[in-house]
């Protein structure tokens, strides 16, 4: 009988992180492709519908947002540790979610039509020294016309 808790070999490592990465081409391909989907000038994208960020091809250590948004029209959803929302869209027409560790508001979202929800799971050696948003931290920088609900957990 296989152990099932050994550790993968590195030939599965490998077999695995190319299945993920094709995988994560395949879905950024036809987010391209969508037909709500549009691609400015400088590169940031204009959805008419929904989002659920891929994050960063940097699997299971995401640090930033696959893409640069500019409006979203719908809801936009984003889940990782991140080092900031640089790239998430200036405006949310829908809800805006984050599940996940975020260490900086830099680029959060400045209009949010809808309901925000951000659950922030620092980890941190120190767990006094994890950052821990509050709600008014995010009305500061962001117009929040819906409900705004702030939690921390500790860890992922």
């Amino acid at each position: 009988m296989a152990d099932l808790f050994a550790p993968a070999t590195p030939a599965e490592v490998s077999a695995r992180r190319r299945s993920w990465i094709q995988d994560w081409d395949r879905q950024m391909e036809a987010f391209r492709n969508r037909e709500d989907v549009f691609q400015r000038g400088d590169g940031s994208f204009d959805v008419r519908g929904n989002v659920e960020d891929l994050g960063s091809k940097d699997f299971n250590r995401f640090r930033r947002l696959a893409l640069r948004y500019a409006t979203v029209l719908g809801d936009f959803s984003c889940n990782g540790s991140f080092r900031s929302l640089m790239g998430a869209p200036r405006i949310i027409c829908g809800n805006f979610r984050f599940h996940g560790d975020l260490k900086s508001l830099m680029g959060f979202p400045k209009e949010v039509w809808g309901n925000i929800e951000l659950i922030n799971h620092p980890h941190h050696k120190d767990e006094q020294d994890a950052i821990r948003w509050t709600e008014a931290d995010i009305r500061n920088i962001c117009d929040v016309r819906g409900t705004l609900t702030v939690e921390n957990h500790s860890g992922i």
